[in-house]
């Protein structure tokens, strides 16, 4: 029963969330086996007179403790499960250890059986289709640059380019607005640069993979996404500058460039 809902609550999207889950549930049902093996021992040198008050009392301490500090907002962050997963083996060990006897011979079965499904469950998860977080996020950030590239390669065509009448262009200008997507992912970033750490060795992405670099790239990223909403600011002022004062600077833009391309030898398209 325990290697079968093992095998249920372990399985998560990604190869590195599924084994996250596997250890932190193998590690929290060892601990918290032992732990209540223990509190079991100590309570049988009382009688059996002390020996239900004594565990009612471990039970209690201890179930606060845990539930405590499962509040602090870092720890139900990162380990919320695994401090659920070793109260309740605790209190499985400890209190069903009154009513039976061969208590070790339950907690070396619930070990047992929750290791060999947690394993299973991260060798299959690996082998068959693996989803990897680290693939996901590089791609996260390269379209949020290409988003940006898309903006400003666009920006010039639309501020400067009209068509006959002196009216804008009313073709699709999606990309105008694909930057702002950019500016709500930094949440995400931390989080998936921080699970991918723990991910082990994979295509591109082998051991000491530089993950902390994409955020570094993301916050670039961001700081120019908020340069970028700047500029849209001047697409949709309700106030727009005259079209010969963007003439005069179009030109000047043109001048620059082609002093450029004397001074570096580069081609650039005007």
């Amino acid at each position: 029963m325990w290697a079968v809902l093992t095998v249920i609550v372990v399985f998560e999207h990604t190869v590195v969330a599924t084994l996250g889950r596997g250890l932190k549930r193998m590690l929290a049902t060892l601990i918290g086996s032992s732990l209540g093996f223990g509190a079991h021992w100590i309570a049988t040198h009382y009688g059996k007179t002390g020996e239900p008050i004594l565990i009612a009392i471990f039970v209690f301490i201890f179930a606060g403790i845990v539930t405590f500090i499962r509040f602090f907002p870092e720890m139900k962050a990162r380990h919320d499960y695994g401090l659920l997963i070793l109260e309740m083996t605790f209190c499985l060990i400890s209190v069903s250890g009154y009513r039976d006897e061969e208590v070790i011979h339950m907690a070396h079965k619930r070990v047992t059986t929750i290791f060999i499904a947690s394993i299973t469950s991260v060798v299959i998860y690996i082998l068959i289709c693996p989803v990897w977080i680290g693939e996901d996020l590089h791609n996260l950030v390269a379209g949020n640059l290409e988003k940006l590239g898309n903006f400003l390669e666009g920006f010039g065509s639309e501020y400067f380019g009209t068509s006959e009448g002196g009216q804008a262009n009313n073709t699709n200008k999606s990309f105008l607005q694909g930057y702002k997507s950019v500016l709500a992912l930094k949440n995400s970033e931390e989080t998936m640069a921080n699970l991918a750490r723990w991910e082990p060795c994979h295509g591109r992405f082998r051991f000491r993979h530089p993950w902390k670099q994409y955020l570094k790239v993301g916050t670039l990223a961001r700081e120019c996404a908020y340069k970028v909403d700047a500029l849209n600011c001047y697409l949709h002022a309700e106030t727009q500058t005259p079209m010969e004062m963007r003439m005069k600077i179009k030109d000047v833009r043109k001048d620059q460039l082609r002093n450029w391309q004397g001074i570096e030898g580069i081609s650039i398209n005007s």
